[in-house]
Parts: C-alpha cells; sequence; structure tokens
C-alpha cells in the first residue's frame, strides 16, 4: 500500500460503530432510576403515612400500635416520621381530623338540600353510615374510641366537631320552631347516635357489617333523633328546652 492512500493517523473515523462494552462518547448512557431513590414531596409523604397508620391502627388498635410499626408499614425512616408527627397520638389525630371535616361537610350539604326535615334527617344518617363503611369500620372504631378517652390528645378535636354539627342543628330546628334549643340536648343527642355506631361496631367483631346491620342502626338513630326533636310536648314527653344564650345563666 502507497503512503498516499494510508490512512491519517490524526483522521477520525467516520463509523458510528463501537467495541462491545464500551459507551457512545456523545450520548453517554444514564444511570438506572431506582424505585426506590423516588422522592415524594411532604404532603405526599405525610398522606402515606396517615394512610398506612389507618390500617395498622384498625389491626392493632391505639394501645397496641407503635411507631415502628407504622414506619414498616409506611416504608419511611423514623427521621421522615418526625419531620411530620411527634407521636402516634398525632398521626391519629390526623386521622380524626379527616374524619371530622369529612363529616362536617357532609352536614353541611345535607342542610343545604331541599326537602321535608325527616327526609333531610334520613339522608344525614345514611350519610353517616357509609362514612364509616367507606373509611373503614376498624379503624373508626379505634378512632372514635380514642378521642373519647380521658385525657385524650383527640378530646379537643372532638369537642369542636360536636360544637359546629350542634350550631348546624339548632340551625335547622330555628327554621321550624322559630328558637333554638339547650345546646346539651344536642350535643348528648350527637353522643347517643355516635354510641349506636360504637355498639354496632362491638356486637360485629367478628363479622363484617352488612345491609341487615345498617338498616337496624338506621332505624335506631332515626328513633332517637325524631323523637328528641319533633316529638310534642304531652303528658309523657316535656317540651324541648329552649335555650337563650350563656346570658341566662345570670337571671333567676
Amino acid at each position: 500500500m502507497s503512503r498516499a492512500s494510508a490512512p491519517s493517523a490524526r483522521a477520525k473515523p467516520r463509523s458510528r460503530s463501537r467495541a462491545p462494552g464500551r459507551a457512545t462518547p456523545e450520548l453517554p448512557e444514564a444511570a438506572p432510576t431506582k424505585p426506590e431513590s423516588k422522592r415524594l414531596d411532604a404532603y405526599s409523604l405525610r398522606s402515606r403515612i396517615i394512610g398506612k397508620a389507618a390500617g395498622v391502627f384498625g389491626k392493632l388498635g391505639a394501645a397496641d400500635s407503635t411507631v415502628e410499626d407504622i414506619l414498616k408499614a409506611a416504608e419511611v425512616s423514623r427521621r421522615t416520621f418526625y419531620k411530620f408527627f411527634q407521636s402516634k397520638e398525632d398521626v391519629l389525630d390526623a386521622l380524626h381530623e379527616i374524619g371530622c371535616n369529612m363529616l362536617i361537610g357532609a352536614a353541611r350539604q345535607v342542610a343545604a338540600m331541599p326537602g321535608a326535615p325527616l327526609e333531610r334527617v334520613e339522608r344525614g344518617i345514611d350519610g353517616y353510615l357509609q362514612y364509616h363503611l367507606s373509611v373503614g369500620t376498624d379503624v373508626m372504631y379505634v378512632v372514635q374510641g380514642e378521642s373519647m378517652r380521658v385525657g385524650s390528645k383527640l378530646g379537643a378535636r372532638r369537642r369542636a366537631f360536636l360544637d359546629t354539627i350542634v350550631d348546624l342543628l339548632n340551625d335547622e330546628l330555628k327554621k321550624v320552631s322559630g328558637e333554638r334549643v339547650d345546646p346539651l340536648l344536642l350535643r348528648s343527642l350527637l353522643v347517643s347516635v355516635e354510641g349506636v355506631s360504637m355498639m354496632l361496631r362491638a356486637e360485629s367483631s367478628e363479622n363484617p357489617i352488612g345491609a341487615f346491620d345498617l338498616e337496624r342502626a338506621k332505624r335506631i338513630m332515626l328513633r332517637l333523633v325524631m323523637a328528641t326533636m319533633a316529638a310534642p310536648a304531652g303528658a309523657l314527653v316535656p317540651p324541648l328546652p329552649a335555650w337563650r344564650g350563656v346570658a341566662a345563666r345570670k337571671v333567676r
């Protein structure tokens, strides 16, 4: 071969082919991304912890659940957990807050609907029972029970929730009767209705709650509400205790 026809030592090859195992200089291959290396934003992480904790509390109960159980279920580190919560009670309170807000929203929707008072009461009870089924009876049973416990961190939120629903009920009563009733009566009524769902869950601990159980609970709740709110005063039924506000305490 002549010197003129020999390729120059400095000339770059025209071919893009490369030896096996050798990366292309112009387009380096990106390192594969592992699923566990994907970062979630703060809202998603917090929501993940709360969602997984609901399953833990529903299975083990409030007393027997630990932060470690929640960490394993949510697959997060202890450091990540403590960025959002100080204890397992804080997670329970977050679950309680979600439940209270959902029920308040549903109650306001029912109050805004047209129809006779009895129809709206039935809709409200239906919504209350369906809420417990959609969220999960186990975890709601645990959260409700914890909110009732003396000294619980959930107590303040429970009282605020009851006060909000009492105000909604009193607004509806005023439309019908022209006056408000004593909030203590309405608060006691709400606790009674709540107790029905708690007892129903306790009775059905070994079997899932079915249509018969829901209809049974609905009949009892409806009886409690209507007997308290709509029964006329008579020989056996005293009148509804009217409410004049806190200032009425000073009048003797």
